[in-house]
């Protein structure tokens, strides 16, 4: 089937799922149709090439029908984690300043430090950055960045994150 794309008196192209979907399924041709539905129902950051989703992996569930949007895959970083590294593990941090997230995407590299009684320690050196969602609207929490590292490295940050203040340097 030829990818259809752009606006028309019919609305715009856009990608969705051919049938429920599962959160980490990696999807194919067969996962996704492309319909059209109009411009001002289509959700902000739709999928509207057959190409950007093949391959991808789901963050979480889509019913069938479901419009896919950028949100609804993971980054490639995270879904390489998610598929397969049994000793790598994911963990999200809110830093304790919003602005330090701001400078932050996919692949750049950070260190974890963490602040308990005014002493600062380095917890994780040369984090890979997995993604990076900012604070969400009407929300008192800050943005929150997920890390990649070793199964060990990843627990302790996530119990220092729970007691302390957390924040990361830039690589």
């Amino acid at each position: 089937m030829p990818a259809v794309s752009g606006t028309t008196p019919s609305g715009v192209a856009v990608l969705t799922a051919s049938h429920d979907l599962e959160p980490g399924h990696r999807l194919t041709t067969e996962d996704v149709n492309m319909v059209r539905m109009p411009a001002e129902l289509a959700p902000d950051g739709v999928l509207r090439q057959r190409e950007r989703a093949t391959g991808g992996v789901l963050a979480r569930a889509a019913r069938r029908g479901e419009p896919l949007t950028d949100l609804s895959l993971l980054d490639e970083q995270l879904a390489e984690l998610t598929s397969g590294e049994t000793n790598e593990a994911a963990v999200a941090i809110r830093p304790a300043d919003d602005a330090t997230a701001k400078l932050l995407h996919p692949g750049r590299h950070v260190d974890v430090v963490g602040s308990r009684n005014g002493r600062a320690e380095v917890l994780a050196e040369r984090a890979a950055v997995l993604a990076v969602r900012s604070r969400e609207r009407g929300s008192e929490r800050g943005p929150l960045v997920v890390v990649g590292l070793d199964r060990h490295r990843a627990a302790a940050v996530a119990a220092a994150a729970l007691r302390e203040t957390v924040t990361m340097t830039l690589r």
